[in-house]
């Protein structure tokens, strides 16, 4: 059986919230091959009134197909997450300090759309897919840092008393950053005859919580590819349609 292969090559570009970045190429004929490089950037998330970004397009190809016939699409991307969370406590006045927790947590999401826009858009099976996931939580339970200005001394009884109120909180920042290769097969089925436009999309979803500390979360998208193949599935076969989310 005679295959149509489309390879796109990329280094895919991932954008601050609300700024898309699309890449358009001209329409493919079969067994056709096209490669376009971007820098590396950030997406970034930037607080708790919006969770997750908005979808970005990072990688776009066009692909004619006849009819009856269908698409297996792998999707492969270097894809890495940022979380940061820091907690800082001390003991109370009135007795042991209490425990102070920073979590944050951070995914990528990717799919892809065939047709984009358009009447006849479609979203590829499964659906979303999360290539990077991660939940950082940080506790701690510190004394506090104090000087000898925290100390009171009674020469009379000759004793030393800790006052609690000028402690300063002690701090623990912990930091993890990761980056890897991730790879998942996308299926389009039945598509009309002509043309279509093949779309990768990625969004990070983050949030978090923090008490007296801090948190944060960022992710970037490397090099990536699409390979976009045009078979024929066997009719009649069972496969697993996911409902959506």
């Amino acid at each position: 059986m005679k295959k149509s292969i489309v390879i796109a090559v990329a280094v895919a570009l991932m954008v601050a919230l609300g700024a898309g970045v699309v890449w358009a190429s001209n329409g493919l004929p079969a067994s056709k091959a096209t490669a376009q490089v971007k820098d590396l950037t950030i997406l970034e998330w930037t607080g708790p009134a919006e969770n997750a970004t908005p979808w970005d397009t990072i990688l776009e190809q066009n692909i004619k197909t006849p009819n009856q016939k269908d698409l297996f699409i792998d999707v492969s991307l270097e894809s890495g997450l940022y979380t940061e969370t820091l907690v800082k406590s001390k003991r109370n006045y009135e007795g042991d300090p209490d425990w102070d927790t920073s979590t944050a947590h951070a995914k990528i999401d990717v799919r892809v759309i065939v047709d984009n826009g358009t009447a006849d858009e479609r979203v590829a099976s499964p659906g979303e897919v999360v290539f990077n996931y991660r939940e950082q939580t940080l506790s701690a339970k510190f004394m506090g840092i104090f000087t000898g200005e925290c100390l009171d001394v009674d020469p009379v009884n000759h004793t030393v008393t800790i006052n609690y109120t000028c402690l300063e909180p002690e701090e623990l920042d912990l930091i993890l950053d990761t980056m890897s290769a991730n790879s998942f097969n996308f299926v389009i089925d039945q598509l009309t005859p002509g043309e279509h436009t093949i779309s990768v999309q990625a969004r990070i979803d983050a949030n978090g919580s923090a008490e007296e500390g801090e948190f944060d979360a960022m992710a970037t998208i490397g090099r990536g590819s699409v390979i976009i193949e045009v078979v024929r599935m066997i009719q009649g076969e069972d496969w697993l349609e996911l409902p959506p989310e």
